[in-house]
């Protein structure tokens, strides 16, 4: 699976379209330019946060399937 999600990662970080996007969403909220290392660097960010979000979720519904036995 790790592979799988550093996969979908190096294409992200190589689309220009989501690159281009990230730097403009992004470039309100710093109220300044983002450069694409650093728009890279963002969505690497979320990324991993989502991914942690997600292992934690996983984490809980199999303890309650566990408590649920």
């Amino acid at each position: 699976m790790l592979f799988f999600e550093n996969y979908k990662m190096m294409h992200l970080k190589n689309d220009e379209n989501f690159i281009a996007e990230t730097q403009s969403y992004w470039a309100d909220y710093y109220q300044r330019e983002i450069s694409e290392d650093e728009a890279c660097e963002i969505v690497q960010n979320v990324y991993e946060f989502y991914s942690v979000l997600r292992e934690c979720k996983r984490r809980k519904l199999a303890r309650e399937a566990g408590d649920a036995s």
